[in-house]
């Protein structure tokens, strides 16, 4: 009794085992999406390339503080340069001639020594720029906010590239079902044929055409099984997971049907939401802030400058002395180049200005385009799928009376065949719908710029 109680016991930790082992090799969607936002790669540059906008966004704020500068040189001459001077030597002679130059005593004044040493501390504080510091600021704040809209997109992408890629291989499970059902339908079949065969009521060539109907089924499993290893691969690339032995995919293509909103609401939607859009609106205020620069060209610039200086020596004199000085510098631009060249960067930056007001009309084009086709395939494939899954229970039900009335030879074996392809395809009809329904209902919220794995609403 003990040895059959250890033996259950076994047995159930073993089979509790394989439960949990099987449990932590399946993946879910949203683990798979979960994953592949923490792995994907070109996600992580889109991050980094968020990053550098960010920086760069505090680079130009710096520009409006004060600039400290510390300069400092070292020198040595193989001589030091010096002045050289004849002091003339003076006789005195009795009363006529008076003091006479009776010749002359050479002497030299160095300056300085041969060595000097000088530093400087330079503080400059821009007080007045026209603009330009102010519109340089503002441009990289709207190119970060580019790079967020950037790094919305590209992850909104991969969620639906991740969704798309984990229905495929739900699909692709599902038609390796549908191929090994036919492959059984077709074995039966086959066994039935023989039987008829010795009964003398079918021919040899008939259960030759049947024997090769067995092997095209089987050739057909074959290359179902070998698109649903594909269909792993590529989602597991994806989430950038290279371990897929033994790993599993758990959901369903079936759910529940949900009533598509209005066109409107998602064209609205998208316009609003879409990172596109907004990328789009940032490039015209950029575009905006380029004119704005180049008109500052002609304004003036106002800067206040102090520096310190501590050197030795000092005006030829051998010992360390610091001074310092303050100064306000006045650059104004009063003519360039005629005016012609600030002229023309004026117009060049308005034209900037107008083509970012045409792309994103055109964008807004394509992005309609884009929504409206989503729906269309949505609302079509919604409407496919109640059809579809009765003509599959039509044709199970007309393949199992085709094969009892074969089996009394009512029917012949093209009948039987052309029973049983149209249930498969029935089948994969059925199927596809689903996948294109839940292909349709990921794009379309990818198209109005939503992230449905954080509650994605229109904002």
């Amino acid at each position: 009794m003990s040895l059959v109680f250890m033996a259950i016991v076994l047995l159930s930790c073993f089979l509790m085992a394989r439960i949990s082992n099987s449990e932590e090799n399946s993946l879910t969607l949203e683990e798979c999406i979960e994953t592949a936002l923490k792995n994907n790669q070109g996600l992580k540059i889109a991050e980094q390339q968020l990053n550098s906008a960010k920086y760069s966004k505090i680079q130009a704020f710096g520009r409006f503080f004060p600039s400290l500068t510390l300069t400092g040189t070292y020198a040595k001459l193989s001589e030091v340069p010096e002045i050289k001077m004849a002091t003339p030597q003076l006789a005195y002679y009795p009363p006529a001639a008076g003091y006479v130059i009776t010749g002359y005593e050479t002497s030299s004044i160095g300056f300085g020594g041969r060595e000097s040493v000088t530093s400087r501390l330079s503080l400059t504080q821009p007080v007045f720029t026209g603009g330009k510091i102010r519109n340089s600021i503002r441009q990289a704040g709207y190119g970060y906010e580019i790079a967020k809209e950037e790094f919305r997109r590209t992850k909104n992408n991969l969620i639906f590239n991740v969704r798309k890629a984990f229905c495929s291989v739900l699909l692709a499970e599902i038609f390796v079902e549908i191929s090994k059902e036919a492959k059984e339908v077709m074995q039966k079949h086959y066994e039935i044929t023989q039987a008829l065969y010795k009964e003398g009521k079918v021919s040899g060539y008939g259960v030759s055409k049947v024997k090769v109907q067995l092997v095209n089924s089987d050739t057909s499993l074959i290359k179902s099984q070998n698109n649903l290893e594909l269909a792993k691969k590529f989602l597991f690339n994806l989430i950038n997971q290279r371990d897929i032995e033994d790993r599993t995919i758990t959901g369903t293509l079936e759910g529940e049907i949900e009533k598509p909103e209005d066109l409107e609401y998602y064209v609205q939607g998208a316009l609003k939401n879409r990172p596109e859009i907004k990328q789009s609106e940032y490039q015209q205020k950029i575009s905006k802030s380029l004119v704005k620069l180049a008109i500052a060209e002609n304004l003036p610039n106002i800067s206040l400058v102090g520096n310190y200086e501590y050197q030795k020596p000092y005006y030829f004199v051998d010992e360390w002395t610091g001074v310092w000085s303050g100064m306000v510098m006045l650059n104004y631009p009063i003519l360039d180049g005629l005016g012609i060249s600030n002229y023309g960067k004026i117009k060049s930056a308005k034209t900037i200005e107008m083509q970012t007001e045409i792309a994103k009309d055109q964008l807004e084009d394509g992005i309609k385009l884009e929504v409206e086709k989503a729906y269309l395939n949505l609302t079509e494939s919604a409407e496919r799928i109640s059809a579809q899954k009765e003509n599959v229970e039509n044709a199970k039900e007309n393949l199992k009376i085709a094969q009892e009335r074969y089996r009394l030879g009512l029917m012949s074996d093209i009948e039987v065949r052309d029973t049983q392809l149209a249930l498969t395809q029935a089948e994969v009809n059925y199927f596809q719908t689903l996948y294109d329904y839940k292909i349709a209902q990921a794009e379309i919220m990818k198209d109005i710029g939503v992230n449905p794995t954080q509650g994605g609403t229109l904002r």
